[in-house]
């Protein structure tokens, strides 16, 4: 997490109040921008997108923006927001669909326009919980790793020697890629979470990080943690702090996100690493190892049995029925296998967090409780295809062998995003270099993406981009090479590009 704060740049260097910023004096030759950066080229459609933007925060009004490439989308929306901010006391979240994006707004953009701006603000990355290190956990781990894992010393060491020197404490800052398995058991979570009273809470890394960000002014995000939080806000608890402006980059990415998060999602890999973190039968290691659980040993056996029957049931399904339905399925389409076999894992695991003194021992309990509770409940959702507005289907991959995934998306995302995202902030800005189906400048190009997330009242704003594609792009049709997706299309086309 980076925090830009350029306390040169105070309001008194303006004069006193903050006036409104015109746009045109800002990117016009001469103006703030180009007297910090020399190779910067003044552009039409630059002024009118961050004159655009500028309106919609400070008038509460929705934007969709087509702006090709070249335009300098991030310019264009920073500067109304860094005014925005500075203006109220209300916070702007930006969110993107891609790390490189992210990177690029908090390692260059925001800490170039900190520098050359008349304005004083504070902006932070915001990541997911889980990418931080619980110290508390890997304490835990530490203290139980023979029973735990195996061949788990090395990497271990490395985490801890890594914990004793990072200031970030995040999954991005570690110098090597952990096990996902042992990640797992070392990261921060809200369900296993002590609080203040944990011993590690003053110096906690996500603590820490939830502390900047709750005096940020702008908050970078991604789509999956702006959903996540819209979500939680809406059960009454959070993420992310409150903020009344949304800006969204990469929009065209917007409508796929919100599928995977008010859909549902079960692998036979998911139940699988859930199973093995407690007993795994190949290694004899897990949470469950050297206690006195010979019946929650023999639920988890039984219950690992009972999915591999469960989803090989699901795959005769699918290799029979795929020509026809496309993996779709209706209800009760196999046999529930496995709820109750994890309900009764459940209401035994519950048992053992009762018996066990160790305070961290008892959250690594609960923590699969909570587990155990999802994953049933959300069986039983998928079976009996509780939303009719829902499209439930079955697909595989090879990945790490043949798994099998029950998967569920509204079938319309609109109403979920406008109820969660769209009624319930003052500005939301959509931009992208695709978000219109038309040539033209025309509002109704728009209609086709703001009908799929539920965008009614809005302005649009289409750009063409600056680039001279005649003099400046060649395009070279090359007819001797086979489609993209056949498999010797990567290494023909890298021999023809040398060619060219």
């Amino acid at each position: 997490m980076i925090r830009i704060n350029n306390p040169s740049n105070t309001p008194e260097d303006t004069g006193g109040e903050l006036n409104s910023i015109k746009m045109k004096q800002i990117f016009s030759p001469g103006g703030l921008i180009s007297e910090s950066f020399s190779g910067f080229e003044h552009r039409p459609q630059q002024v009118k997108m961050a004159s655009a933007v500028q309106h919609s925060l400070a008038k509460g009004k929705h934007l969709a923006v087509e702006a090709g490439t070249g335009v300098g989308k991030s310019f264009a929306y920073l500067i109304p927001a860094i005014e925005k901010v500075c203006q109220s006391p209300e916070r702007v979240l930006l969110s993107t669909f891609t790390i490189t994006l992210q990177e690029q707004l908090i390692n260059k953009d925001i800490p170039f326009l900190a520098e050359c701006m008349p304005r004083n603000f504070t902006a932070v990355l915001a990541k997911g919980r889980g990418n931080y290190l619980c110290k508390r956990r890997l304490e835990f781990t530490i203290r139980k790793q023979k029973g735990l894992f195996e061949n788990s010393a090395s990497e271990l060491d490395r985490i801890s020697r890594w914990e004793k020197k990072t200031e970030d404490g995040s999954l991005s800052d570690i110098p090597f890629l952990p096990r996902s398995s042992l990640w797992d058991a070392v990261k921060s979570e809200h369900g296993n979470c002590r609080g203040r009273k944990c011993p590690y809470f003053r110096n906690c890394y996500y603590w820490r990080a939830r502390r900047r960000i709750e005096n940020a002014q702008i908050i970078v995000a991604n789509h999956a943690l702006l959903f996540s939080d819209l979500i939680l806000k809406e059960q009454g608890a959070s993420i992310l702090p409150d903020y009344r402006s949304v800006i969204i980059d990469e929009a065209h990415n917007t409508e796929h996100v919100a599928e995977e998060h008010f859909g549902i999602n079960i692998s036979k890999w998911r139940i699988k690493f859930l199973l093995d973190a407690l007993y795994n039968p190949r290694t004899h290691k897990g949470l469950l190892f050297g206690k006195d659980a010979e019946k929650a040993v023999d639920l988890v056996l039984q219950t690992a049995k009972r999915s591999d029957e469960f989803f090989k049931l699901v795959l005769d399904w699918f290799e029979a029925n795929k020509k026809e339905t496309a993996g779709r399925c209706y209800k009760h389409f196999v046999d529930d296998k496995i709820s109750g076999f994890l309900k009764n894992l459940r209401a035994e695991l519950q048992k053992l967090h009762g018996k066990t003194n160790d305070v961290d021992e008892k959250f690594e309990y609960i923590r699969f409780v909570d587990r155990c509770a999802a994953l049933s409940q959300e069986l039983d959702s998928f079976l009996t295809q509780q939303r009719n507005d829902c499209i439930y289907w079955v697909e595989t991959t090879e990945k790490k062998g043949k798994n099998v995934l029950l998967k569920s998306a509204p079938l319309n995302v609109g109403p979920d995003v406008k109820y969660y995202l769209l009624d319930k902030f003052d500005s939301v800005i959509f931009t992208s270099a695709t978000l219109s189906t038309e040539p033209n400048e025309s509002k109704s190009g728009f209609n086709f993406f703001a009908n799929s997330i539920g965008l009614e009242n809005f302005e649009a704003l289409k750009l063409g981009s600056p680039f001279d594609y005649k003099k400046q792009a060649t395009l070279f049709i090359e007819k001797d090479l086979p489609s993209p997706n056949h498999r010797s299309y990567l290494k023909l086309a890298a021999e023809k590009i040398k060619k060219y």
